[in-house]
């Protein structure tokens, strides 16, 4: 039996529609897994829906809402989706309280890092004033930076490699992972990855392995998940 899949969803209003970007359905149905599409739904629903799942996939999507994760301003955000943000807290924590494989892409590594405790600023600038702009104005398929992942992490033992080219569409980033470690960062200190220092699997990837297929890496790191999760 190949392993069920999760993927969070956001809601297009305009469509009356959840959606999911069908490149990770893709990359989950090319390293071994089915994909199956998640609405919002009840917090009260998470532990019956993930007795029929092997593991979870949190989306990309729109920013984080400031009021929600206690960010200093709201300035700099858009596309906001708090029922959204709340169900995806809810799923994260669940999942990592009992041990059940998750992987969060960019918004959802940020989810994921703030339902472990951590914490996400608003904005790259106010991260560092020296940062580089992180939205890049090439296609989402040509890696755009380097990022620079530590030896003795996971991330590390899954490509064999210190530092990787990837692409780069975010604004928001992770201040501090909380329970998630963080692993691999770009030269102006952006947080990457992170990965879960307890039992269970859970990492978040900040740039977007769904679109970024050079090199092979994006397909070791989910057939790794995959494996995690059967």
């Amino acid at each position: 039996m190949k392993p069920v899949i999760l993927l969070t969803s956001l809601y297009k209003e305009d469509l009356n529609a959840y959606c999911v970007n069908k490149m990770y359905c893709r990359l989950i149905l090319r390293c071994g897994g089915v994909p199956f599409i998640l609405p919002y739904m009840s917090v009260n629903d998470i532990p019956p829906m993930l007795k029929n799942a092997s593991g979870v996939l949190l989306t990309g999507g729109g920013d984080l809402s400031p009021r929600l994760m206690k960010m200093e301003n709201a300035f700099f955000s858009r596309g906001c989706d708090e029922k959204r943000d709340i169900f995806e807290l809810a799923l994260s924590r669940y999942c990592l309280e009992k041990g059940i494989p998750i992987m969060g892409i960019c918004r959802g590594m940020q989810i994921l890092c703030v339902a472990a405790g951590g914490s996400v600023k608003e904005d790259i600038s106010l991260f560092s004033k020296n940062a580089a702009k992180h939205v890049q104005t090439i296609d989402k398929s040509i890696p755009s930076h380097k990022i620079y992942i530590e030896k003795h992490s996971i991330l590390y033992n899954i490509l064999k490699k210190d530092c990787i080219y990837v692409n780069s569409l975010h604004h928001q980033c992770v201040e501090h992972g909380g329970c998630m470690r963080i692993c691999a960062r770009t030269s102006d200190g952006v947080a990457e990855a992170a990965e879960s220092t307890g039992g269970g699997f859970a990492m978040g990837l900040q740039w977007h392995p769904e679109h970024c297929l050079y090199g092979g890496y994006s397909e070791k790191i989910f057939k790794f998940f995959i494996k995690k999760c059967v």
